[in-house]
């Protein structure tokens, strides 16, 4: 009895053979439904090991595709977040992030710091073009007068926008004289 025939074996190895490929199916099933990174990684690798055909395998292997971009889209966020916060490192991360089909709700974040830092670099632009106009010599005294008024406003403009107290100090000391 120990010594089965090979047509006798057969039948038990393909039932075994179809189990074995239907709980990799439906692994992968499972981790597609989640998108879960790690999930499907792993149930890839089952499938593989299952003998699974590539078209079985190919929406799991899109699906991580598309995971690990977002996943990489959230990282780059977050570093651009950590700061030192500037507006080609904020651009580039929303770049990313859009790219990788991100929510409305992980852009925001992005989106918003860099309304701010675009924001406060325009400030700066303007802050130093106004008192280089000042310090060019305004010949008469009402366009003087008015890019004196244009640096007051451009001082409370930039403090708004929290430019750094370095750069606004030569401009209130024009102001103060």
């Amino acid at each position: 009895a120990a010594h089965l025939l090979e047509r006798e074996v057969a039948p038990a190895r393909q039932l075994l053979d179809f189990l074995v490929k239907e709980r990799a199916r439906a692994r992968v099933n499972a981790a597609v439904a989640s998108r879960a990174i790690e999930s499907l990684q792993q149930a890839l690798v089952v499938g593989e090991d299952a003998g699974l055909a590539e078209t079985e395998l190919a929406e799991a292997r899109s699906v991580l595709e598309v995971e690990e971009r977002k996943a990489a889209a959230r990282a780059a966020i977050r570093e651009a977040l950590k700061g030192p916060l500037d507006v080609d490192t904020l651009t580039a991360a929303l770049s990313t992030a859009e790219a990788a089909e991100l929510t409305f709700v992980e852009l925001k974040p992005v989106k918003d710091a860099l309304a701010k830092e675009r924001a406060k670099a325009d400030c700066a632009v303007q802050l130093r073009a106004t008192l280089q106009a000042l310090a060019g010599g305004a010949e008469e005294a009402d366009e003087r007068a008015a890019l004196v008024e244009r640096l007051r406003s451009l001082v409370w403009k930039c403090r708004d926008a929290r430019l750094p107290k370095e750069e606004l100090e030569h401009a209130q000391g024009v102001l103060a004289t």
